[in-house]
């Protein structure tokens, strides 16, 4: 799923260690802003600006594609269920499911674009928010079990605790932790809109970072702000979702053209990695089990196109760069690991990179 677990850790229990290297590339004929996922069976889905989701073989090959709604793009990452069952959004303003071997299930209409991706909970429940300002909360069969409306258009893909506890951020500002069955746990106030993905550590801290410039640590049984603290030195926006390693060090994108690490236990910043040029990083890390940081360094769709925009960049642990591979467009897309080590990343080139 997005970002690795259900927990939005983006840390991977996979090695990767290459140098950079192609292994392949797979062109889809659109863009792909769309994050991969990889399956057990080692099969990448992802969607492009086309409508359609792919499914890729582990050699690059195609396995199929099915066209959802053929004039709305797919930017949400998909999911895949316990059964195989893929759930992915559109900006046609459904979340659809469809099974593994690429036919459409049925789909789920909101009111607005989905851009959010899904999370399904132990008992099979998948979450998700939509630009409707409502997390959604459905069964498996596709039926609505409950929804609840925030202030604000939700983009921000929701993490779910140990507890079940369902964590997320809207544009309204607030961070939500509600139960199971859709009750308000907490909310907390960030004062500006949210649109990063929370993340949560195995102590219990929430982290996500927010419209105002800030990264915030919170505790997850009440919301009680541990700290914040601003990811650059220029004030800036946090799209990018952060990402939890090993030892506790949390990594997150900025729009200070940087990929910033934080020391879990004050906020302290242990580091920051500047990108080669000005640009906004709005990917999210992917961290091996390795150590090393994965991010494509892409910028706003619509704005210039600068060098930096074009490339995932590999970090190492101490935040100097192991590698960084040109695509050749934008990449917004946050890398996903295989089990085999390959790092995959999609760009508005339209093409899936598998990188090693």
């Amino acid at each position: 799923m997005f970002r690795h677990d259900l927990l939005h850790t983006g840390h991977s229990t996979f090695r990767a260690a290459g140098n950079g290297t192609l292994k392949w590339s797979s062109h889809v004929g659109f863009g792909v802003d769309s994050s991969p996922v990889v399956s057990h069976d080692g099969t990448i889905y992802v969607g492009a600006f086309d409508g359609s989701l792919y499914a890729i073989n582990r050699d690059g090959s195609p396995k199929w594609h099915v066209q959802l709604s053929p004039n709305y793009a797919i930017f949400g990452a998909a999911t895949v269920g316990p059964d195989g069952t893929i759930y992915v959004g559109s900006d046609d303003h459904s979340l659809y499911a469809v099974t593994s071997s690429g036919v459409a299930k049925w789909h789920f209409v909101t009111g607005d674009s989905v851009e959010s991706a899904a999370a399904i909970g132990t008992d099979g429940t998948i979450y998700f928010g939509s630009r409707d300002g409502y997390l959604y909360a459905v069964g498996p069969s596709g039926l609505q079990q409950w929804r609840f409306q925030t202030g604000g258009p939700i983009e921000s893909s929701p993490a779910i605790g140990p507890d079940g506890t369902i964590y997320f951020g809207s544009e309204d500002g607030l961070i939500y932790a509600l139960t199971p069955s859709g009750g308000v746990d907490w909310k907390d106030n960030t004062f500006s809109f949210v649109q990063s993905s929370p993340a949560i550590s195995g102590d219990g801290t929430v982290y996500v970072g927010a419209g105002d410039g800030n990264l915030y640590a919170l505790r997850a049984d009440d919301g009680s702000l541990i700290w914040r603290q601003p990811v650059s030195s220029t004030p800036t926006n946090v799209f990018s979702s952060p990402a939890i390693a090993a030892d506790g060090t949390i990594y997150v994108g900025s729009g200070g053209n940087q990929v910033d690490a934080f020391n879990p236990t004050d906020g302290s910043r242990k580091w920051a990695f500047t990108t080669p040029m000005p640009a906004t990083v709005l990917s999210s890390p992917a961290v091996s089990a390795s150590g090393i940081i994965y991010i494509g360094g892409g910028n706003f769709r619509g704005q210039p196109i600068l060098p930096g925009d074009k490339l995932i960049y590999a970090v190492k642990p101490d935040g100097t760069l192991l590698w960084s591979f040109p695509t050749g467009d934008v990449v917004l897309s946050s890398p996903a690991i295989g089990a085999d080590g390959t790092i995959y990343a999609g760009s508005e080139d339209g093409s899936l990179y598998a990188i090693h």
